[in-house]
């Protein structure tokens, strides 16, 4: 080729050039986040970038054209990898679209080149490929076109002279390794800066102070951290400012003294700094100072990074208290502390131990091994077993998986010693305690409840624990006695729920629980129940109080049983005595009805609630006629029957339970009747009269030659104002002037009237 010649390939050159500068500006202005879509996005590029090398061919011979296709696609591949097949694809199709005579070796020619390119770049195994490689590639691509050139046309071929195929083919591996190198140096900036990216990440976010000074004490670089330490704001604030601008000027002479030392020597030195903030605060820091120089010795700036442990500072001091007062807590602990190595030698042991072994506490210093120590306790008659083989029992005891053990001995003054010994990570720890005191209450316990089990067997009452609903926990020989079992066991087997199986009413249970419930006990609690195994009905007498948990809430019940059946039936009786007796005092003796000083009372009864509730109440005074010459004729025997046939008419006239029929005195009888109008008392007087004239009791001294009554009625009105002696005296004017009238009638007081008309004939009978 001669040199005019040139001119066009350079200028592919030149082209090839603004295609890949052309990607790599684009890369940078718009980096993928996604890598795949990254590397479609850079075999679509170099697709494009061969298509403008294809079309800026350069003329070879006439109707001969030649590009640098090969040199862009086996550089991308080389660099890309297999994502570049997308790249070559589009340069085959553009090839085809093309046509011509050289069509099927340019396509050849592009396939090879792009297997070319990825077999350099696996052969790289995902590292950088090495210059080397890229000149390698560089020439074998540019030979391809041997490979291919007996697919073109022979009269094609031979306007290709020599001359201008090698000089283009070198051309070509200029292109080759040109892209190649630039693409190669663009992947390499891009991994550093992503490294980079990853470091500066790093150093915004350690929580640590980190910065570089120049020689003059002068920050060049600081991160966040290195701004909270010296209250700086932002690490904007330190740029070109020493520590002379934050710290006492004392403060930061020391520091600017001890870097120049550092640099001068080029030594990596870690300091400790009482650094003194502008507030006076004191920050303790742990520094690392290193220097950097570059590869000429030139000194480039001294990294400093500071640890903050003021904190970390405090914590160890308030460490050291704690073990030291932990250390007091010990040594002055009621018990006796020890601590031997797995061998047996004493690491440790606290005061009160020598004071458990005052014979041989002497001897219990660190690095006594414990069979020495046994034997000078035993020789010396301390208490510890005689014949016990320190050494064998050591080893028994690594070899023993049981975590813990207990020793007891008396020692020799007859305290008791108690050794729990517990084989812990680090060797075995010996807790030692003087449990005599313990020893001895728990004796006295035991002897009272040995006191205790006594009475509960023994006791004639029955005593019992029970579950809250009713379940039996523990019942005492009396009470199993009382239920008809033979032994606890069974009894205990057989009553699951005590409402339904022992009370004769089951809500009886509910009563005792909900007593238990508000007072917690009951006391004297006498039920109806079951003799469990016989269904015999007895009466028992309960006292129980609850058994509190550790919240308070009932835990369980607890209590004694008696049978007072006895008891019961002798109460009964009492009562159905007493309850005689109070009828016999409240009724008439002759006439069965209710006596004088019973009238009186209910009257006031009846009365005040027929007024509390607005209701009328009326009575009837009733009087038997010539009573004292029916006395004389037929004596007093005669008079008492005729009154008693007088007072069961009087109860059998007697509507409700709430009508009632006194006695009011003599031959006088009287009926209240709550709730009752004068119209309703005058019907009621109506029929006693016609039922005592049925009778037909004979009395000669009777105008009407038989027994007859007179009767008075009264009524108090919800809206009158009246007393009951204001009745009483009411009734009464109404039977004197039934009387007057010539008895045998029936007369109503008429309010305003000192005593009835005597015409009105509803009245009389």
């Amino acid at each position: 080729m001669n040199p005019a010649s040139w001119l066009a390939p350079l200028e592919s050159v030149a082209i090839l050039g603004s295609v890949v500068a052309a990607w790599i500006c684009l890369r940078n202005l718009a980096p993928s986040r996604w890598p795949r879509l990254g590397g479609i996005a850079f075999a679509v590029s170099m697709g494009i970038g061969t298509i403008i090398v294809m079309s800026t061919s350069v003329e070879l011979a006439p109707g001969v054209r030649f590009d640098f296709r090969t040199s862009l696609l086996s550089a991308a591949a080389l660099i890309g990898g297999p994502v570049t097949i997308l790249a070559s694809a589009m340069a085959v199709a553009y090839r085809i679209y093309l046509g011509g005579a050289g069509m099927a070796s340019g396509v050849a020619n592009i396939a090879l080149v792009t297997l070319l390119g990825l077999a350099f770049h696996y052969r790289a195994s995902g590292r950088e490929p090495s210059t080397v490689s890229i000149l390698l590639l560089a020439v074998a691509s540019s030979l391809v076109g041997l490979l291919v050139s007996p697919m073109l046309l022979p009269d094609v071929f031979a306007k290709v002279t020599i001359e201008n195929f090698l000089g283009l083919s070198a051309f070509k591996a200029f292109g080759t390794a040109f892209c190649a190198l630039v693409l190669r140096q663009d992947s390499i900036n891009r991994r550093t800066g992503a490294e980079n990216r990853v470091y500066r990440q790093i150093f915004e976010t350690l929580p640590d102070s980190l910065n570089v000074k120049d020689a003059a004490g002068r920050f060049l670089l600081a991160n966040p951290a290195t701004a909270v330490l010296m209250r700086a704001g932002n690490s904007a604030n330190l740029a070109g400012k020493t520590d002379f601008d934050f710290y006492p000027a004392a403060v930061a002479e020391r520091f600017r003294q001890q870097e120049a030392t550092i640099i001068a020597e080029q030594q990596t030195v870690t300091l400790d700094q009482l650094a003194v903030l502008p507030d006076g605060e004191e920050r303790h820091l742990v520094t690392l100072k290193a220097p950097m120089f570059d590869a000429s010795g030139a000194f480039i700036g001294l990294i400093t990074h500071n640890r903050d442990v003021t904190e970390t500072n405090a914590l160890k001091r308030d460490l050291a208290s704690a073990r030291g007062k932990l250390q007091d807590a010990i040594d002055n602990m009621s018990d006796g502390l020890a601590m031997y190595d797995k061998a047996g030698h004493l690491l440790y042991v606290n005061q009160r131990c020598h004071a458990l072994f005052p014979l041989s506490g002497h001897l219990l210093v660190p690095g006594a091994h414990i069979a020495e120590l046994a034997a000078a306790s035993l020789a010396v008659n301390e208490g510890v077993i005689a014949g016990h083989d320190a050494t064998k029992w050591l080893s028994d005891l690594g070899a023993d998986t049981a975590p813990q053990k207990d020793i007891l001995f008396q020692r020799f003054d007859g305290r008791w010693i108690s050794t729990r010994i517990t084989v812990v990570e680090d060797g075995i720890l010996f807790i030692i305690s003087d449990v005599t005191e313990a020893r001895n209450a728990q004796a006295e316990r035991e002897q009272q409840m040995r006191e205790y089990q006594a009475l509960f067997e023994n006791s004639v009452a029955g005593i019992y624990r029970s579950t809250v609903d009713g379940r039996m926990l523990k019942a005492n020989a009396a009470l199993v006695r009382l239920n008809g079992f033979s032994s606890e066991t069974e009894m205990l087997e057989g009553v699951r729920d005590i409402a339904k199986e022992w009370y004769v009413n089951p809500a009886r249970r509910d009563d005792f629980k909900r007593i238990m419930a508000s007072e917690g006990r009951v006391t004297d609690f006498v039920s109806e129940v079951y003799r469990y195994r016989t269904r015999e009905r007895i009466w028992v007498s309960e006292t129980a109080w609850n058994v509190a948990s550790t919240d308070g809430n009932p835990a369980c019940y607890e209590g004694t049983v008696i049978e007072v059946t006895d008891r019961k039936h002798a109460e009964d009786e009492i009562h159905r005595t007493n309850l005689r007796l109070l009828s016999l005092a409240a009724t008439d003796g002759l006439t069965g009805l209710m006596n004088r000083r019973s009238f009186d009372e209910i009257l006031d009864r009846e009365f005040t609630s027929a007024s509390s509730q607005g209701r009328s109440i009326s009575l009837i005074m009733i009087d038997v006629d010539h009573f004292k010459p029916y006395n004389d004729r037929y004596g007093h025997q005669a008079g008492d029957d005729c009154l008693r046939f007088l007072a069961q008419i009087l109860m059998s006239v007697c509507r409700t339970p709430s009508d009632i029929a006194c006695r009011y005195g003599g031959e006088e009888l009287a009926v209240i009747l709550p709730d009752t109008s004068a119209s309703a008392a005058l019907i009621v007087a109506r029929r006693l009269a016609e039922s005592v004239r049925g009778l037909n009791l004979r009395h000669e001294g009777s105008s009407t030659g038989i027994v007859t009554v007179s009767a008075g009625i009264a009524t108090a009105s919800p809206d009158q104002r009246m007393s009951p002696a204001a009745l009483i005296r009411h009734a009464d004017e109404a039977l004197y002037a039934a009387k007057a009238s010539g008895r045998d009638r029936v007369e109503v007081h008429v309010p305003g009237l000192s005593r009835p008309t005597g015409t009105e004939a509803a009245w009389i009978i």
